[in-house]
């Protein structure tokens, strides 16, 4: 069951996206307990938000930092 669909243009990445489908499912009151997304839709930041914000456990794999910085053994990332 499709309840919340969210067009935006091509720059946008999908990642920019999760907070406002919270946002879009809270005002109609269809908030999960769990919402299970790609990589695209997670990070330790929407995790947070997601939780303290609307309380759902946001489910996914988080991308590791491909950062110059958190790859060198040398620097901090």
């Amino acid at each position: 069951m499709i309840v919340h669909a969210a067009t935006t243009i091509a720059p946008v990445q999908d990642g920019a996206l999760t907070a406002q489908i919270h946002d879009a499912l809270a005002a109609i009151d269809l908030i999960p307990a769990e919402h299970a997304v790609d990589a695209a839709y997670v990070s330790p930041a929407e995790i947070e938000r997601a939780d303290q914000v609307h309380g759902i456990t946001l489910l996914g794999p988080v991308v590791p930092d491909h950062s110059h910085q958190a790859k060198s053994e040398a620097g901090s990332d």
